[in-house]
């Protein structure tokens, strides 16, 4: 029970790109919590414990919270791929245990996660989006629902290739000419995990199915994790952002954040345009580097003078936040949409 209790507190931590600043004072915690228990209730005494947190830097994460995080986030890119096919390989796992009729196998250890609508989705998938549109595209096509498992050799000859034989007409690169990406995962995949994935989409497969995906797939994370006992934790809970740097973004009204926007020009501007197509999810230097950003840590350092300079006694804006030694930046959705507004006049 406590060891159970343990993982599903690090995994859904970990889904959920929550802070490790406070691991190792946690752990002092609980291993003085176990050190007063009998041998025979350790576990649910670590259980326990592990429920009644509530700050962010060390609570548990419950059902509703990650699959309310997981619908929408991006995953790849911002969790260590090994992690993440750790979690992809154990829900292969739980659906096949589902059924005596499945075989039992032991899943290769070199399996690569493959994104279903491709990261190069532009090459093939382009359905005429505008700038906005496909911001979030870029996003979606990282979120869990969007991402299997296959063999190296199979992910190579996927590529970027369009999902249906009908759209892969002509196109030859990469070998299997004509063939769409559902029918080379039909034919050389043997994974649960895909064929679920193929089933109910002959045609397209669209960012609404991702989504679709991303939902069943956070429920099934919880059913292998079950989350914290909600009765052990005390009713108020702080809000799941795992954010620092960001004051009130309620002092920040419409007024004072079209004086921002009037004043926010070059890279500064640029900067909050994107961390404001994207939130509440936040993006690092990479992200920043693949629209032509090449500094956004000068562009925030011009941002945090600026706010000193001219709008004294207002929060920052932009919140910060450290994940496996990268930093990553964000602003609210209050914040993003009064900021769409400003730029928009």
């Amino acid at each position: 029970m406590g060891l159970a209790a343990l993982e599903s507190w690090s995994v859904r931590r970990m889904l959920m790109r929550m802070t490790t600043k406070d691991v190792n004072k946690f752990a002092v915690v609980l291993l003085r919590a176990l050190a007063k228990a009998p041998v025979n209730q350790a576990g649910s005494v670590l259980r326990r414990v592990l429920s009644e947190q509530t700050a962010v830097s060390r609570v548990w994460p419950t059902d509703a919270e990650l699959q309310d995080d997981l619908s929408d986030a991006k995953v790849y890119g911002n969790i260590r791929q090994d992690r993440l096919r750790l979690v992809l390989g154990t829900v292969e796992q739980s659906l096949r245990d589902e059924s005596a009729m499945h075989e039992s196998i032991t899943l290769p250890e070199r399996l690569q996660i493959e994104h279903v609508m491709p990261q190069g989705w532009r090459a093939y998938w382009d359905e005429g989006l505008d700038p906005e549109a496909a911001v979030k595209r870029d996003r979606r096509v990282h979120s869990i629902g969007n991402l299997t498992l296959v063999t190296q050799a199979l992910n190579g000859s996927l590529s970027n290739r369009p999902w249906s034989d009908a759209m892969a007409q002509g196109l030859d690169k990469g070998g299997h000419p004509g063939e769409g990406k559902r029918t080379l995962l039909n034919q050389f995949s043997l994974l649960v995990l895909n064929k679920e994935l193929l089933d109910g989409h002959p045609d397209r497969w669209t960012e609404d199915d991702i989504r679709v995906r991303s939902l069943a797939m956070a429920k099934r994370i919880c059913s292998i994790w079950p989350g914290p006992d909600l009765e052990a934790r005390p009713s108020i809970t702080p809000a799941l952002s795992g954010r620092e740097g960001r004051g009130r973004d309620d002092l920040w009204d419409a007024s004072s954040v079209q004086a921002l926007a009037d004043d926010c020009s070059g890279a500064i501007g640029a900067v909050l345009d994107q961390l404001a197509a994207i939130a509440p999810e936040g993006w690092s230097t990479v992200e920043f580097q693949s629209v032509g950003i090449a500094s956004p840590h000068s562009a925030l350092g011009g941002l945090s003078a600026k706010l000193a300079a001219k709008f004294p006694g207002l929060p920052n804006v932009v919140a910060f936040e450290e994940r496996s030694g990268q930093w990553f930046w964000s602003v609210s959705t209050d914040f993003a949409k009064r900021w769409a507004a400003a730029r928009s006049r």
